[in-house]
């Protein structure tokens, strides 16, 4: 079950981003922390959805995404499954909610960073849909953009339209 965070669930959202967040952006930022209040105030800027589920009769908390809305875009600003329950539809089930959000709130794209060393974030991404926009050499960070409008993510056709030209940055994984 997908529902909004409470202030109950914020110490197994820091330990998702601790154990899963975390050792990726250290590899471009060795000693990078977040404090419970960094997060709490980040979870503020937006909306945080958990995914719950039945564990031996106790709920447990398996993932978690943030989705910060403007009025073109949605920003996916963090999602994050424990590693046990990857590749179970979990993150997808987190993304969809958070783009479900967007295209209630008028958002036009769904967009995120994803650190440059995270391939298999990139290549989930680009399964749901995403293409590189941009890459961040201050945070070594690709940027990644979906539209969420029928009439901007495909041609005329139906057919998916190709990414924009590349600007360079570090080759991807997938390419």
């Amino acid at each position: 079950m997908i529902r909004k965070r409470t202030a109950e669930d914020d110490k197994v959202i820091k330990w998702l981003v601790e154990q899963e967040l975390l050792p990726l952006a250290r590899q471009t930022f060795p000693g990078l922390k977040i404090t419970m209040k960094e997060l709490r105030e980040r979870m503020k800027r937006g909306t945080a959805y958990v995914v719950e589920q039945d564990a031996k009769g106790k709920h447990r908390i398996d993932g978690f995404v943030i989705a910060v809305t403007n009025p073109q875009d949605v920003w996916i600003d963090m999602l994050a499954v424990g590693r046990e329950h990857q590749g179970k539809g979990l993150g997808s089930a987190l993304l969809d909610k958070a783009e479900e959000e967007g295209r209630r709130k008028g958002c036009v794209n769904a967009q995120l960073f994803v650190d440059g060393v995270n391939s298999k974030a990139q290549m989930f991404y680009a399964r749901k849909g995403y293409m590189i926009t941009g890459y961040v050499q201050e945070v070594k960070c690709y940027q990644m953009t979906k539209a969420l409008t029928a009439s901007k993510a495909t041609s005329g056709f139906g057919i998916r339209l190709p990414a924009p030209a590349w600007d360079g940055g570090p080759a991807l994984p997938w390419k």
